[in-house]
Formats: structure tokens, sequence, C-alpha cells
């Protein structure tokens, strides 16, 4: 099971971030961990979260950035039926899966905040990401 110092560790971590839920399986059992946060509450990630990046140069747009939801591998395609939810430079619709997270046997859906003209994947395939980390580019 976690320690008390790992649990303190753990603690002020999330505390420092804008997640709201935690939850650790070990062999003794299951610690599941709620944040309640004030409503306006400004936490270090909210400073960029919908920042405006420049577009690669000769496309004259600009995108946004589409951050991870959680912690885990990226996974593009599917890993059961190998389908790709969507292709690089191919349009997007908010609400849209554009990919997966998998931790454990738990997959995630990375889905897109708002229309998108143009997807464009930021992290590789398999890459272990983290909470907030760009996934992709939506322009």
């Amino acid at each position: 099971m976690i320690t008390g110092s790992e649990l303190h560790r753990v603690v002020q971590r999330l505390q420092g971030s804008d997640a709201t839920f935690f939850e650790y399986e070990g062999p003794q059992g299951i610690l599941r961990l709620r944040f309640s946060r004030q409503p306006g509450t400004k936490l270090p990630s909210d400073r960029d979260a919908r920042a405006t990046v420049q577009a690669p140069p000769g496309t004259g747009e600009a995108s946004t950035p589409l951050r991870s939801p959680g912690i885990g591998f990226l996974c593009v395609k599917h890993p059961l039926t190998g389908l790709e939810p969507v292709r690089e430079g191919e349009p997007a619709r908010q609400g849209q899966i554009l990919a997966f997270l998998r931790t454990g046997d738990v997959l995630t859906p990375v889905v897109a905040d708002r229309d998108a003209a143009a997807v464009r994947p930021v992290a590789q395939d398999g890459a272990l990401v983290g909470y907030g980390d760009v996934l992709f580019e939506l322009g």
C-alpha cells in the first residue's frame, strides 16, 4: 500500500494542479481522493490552457493546442479494433474522439474541444503523456 510520506507528496502535487480525482490501486485495496475546487480558482495549468500558437510556416493559420485530459500512453488507434478516429490534416468536430489514453486496462477518449478544419498530432503514438501535455493542434 502507499506509505504516508508518498501520500503526502501525492496530495501536495495534486493540490498544485487542477486535478479533482486521484485513484491508487494496490494489493491491499484502493485509495480514492477527490479534491473540490472553489469556482473561479485559478490554478497553474489554467494560465495557458487556451493559448493560441502559430501554425507551421506557410500555412497562414493559427491553431489551438488540445491538451491531455489525464496521464497514460497515447493511442492514435483503438488498441482492440485498430481503427484510427482521425488522421493528420482531417477536419474534426467538437466532441469527436481523436485518440485514446491507455492507463492499465482503462481507455480514456481524447475528444476535440471545438470544431477544427485540420488536426495535427504533436505527441507520438505510444508516448507516455502527462496531464496537460499538448497532444494535438486544432487549426
